[in-house]
C-alpha cells in the first residue's frame, strides 16, 4: 500500500476533495498504479501540484 494511500485511509480523506478535474483524477489514478521509489517521488509531487493548481481554480 502507498504512503498516500495510507494518508487517505487513516485520515478519511477523500482525494476528490484536494483534486477536482477529471483529468487530473484520471492521472492520481494511473501514477498510483505505478511502483518504484521515482514512481512514489512522481505521484507526490502531482498530488502537491495539482492540490495547489485546483485550490487557486476554487478561488
Amino acid at each position: 500500500m502507498l504512503c498516500s494511500e495510507l494518508l487517505i485511509k487513516d485520515f478519511g480523506m477523500k482525494i476528490e476533495k484536494y483534486i477536482r478535474t477529471e483529468c487530473g483524477l484520471e492521472k492520481y489514478n494511473k501514477l498510483k498504479k505505478n511502483n518504484g521509489t521515482l514512481a512514489h517521488i512522481r505521484l507526490y509531487w502531482f498530488l502537491f501540484i495539482a492540490t495547489i493548481r485546483d485550490r487557486l481554480l476554487k478561488l
